[in-house]
């Protein structure tokens, strides 16, 4: 299994173009109102994929829209097991979001 790549404040608050104080005073409203990544469990960082996606589309969502946008393409299996993977994390940590 490949560990998560993980970015710190300082390094969130450079890829938004801004200091690192200005990120941590917006964070919660960024997260609440814009959808943006919170932090990993357990870690004191956030996703570099899910922080970059967020950043490509804008602030849209830092989630895949569809089984197209994550490796694996339309492969049922490999959709299988990403829903798989998903609900039990939905179970674990009680977020639909998954």
């Amino acid at each position: 299994m490949t560990p998560a790549r993980t970015i710190k404040a300082h390094e969130v608050a450079q890829r938004l173009g801004c200091t690192e104080t200005t990120f941590r005073s917006k964070r919660r409203k960024l997260e609440a109102e814009h959808g943006f990544p919170p932090k990993l469990p357990g870690c004191n960082g956030w996703s570099l994929p899910a922080v970059e996606r967020w950043i490509a589309t804008n602030g849209n969502t830092y989630l895949p829209g569809s089984p197209e946008d994550v490796a694996g393409g339309t492969d049922p299996h490999f959709i299988e097991i990403i829903s798989d993977a998903a609900d039990r994390l939905a179970s674990e940590f009680g977020r639909s979001a998954a």
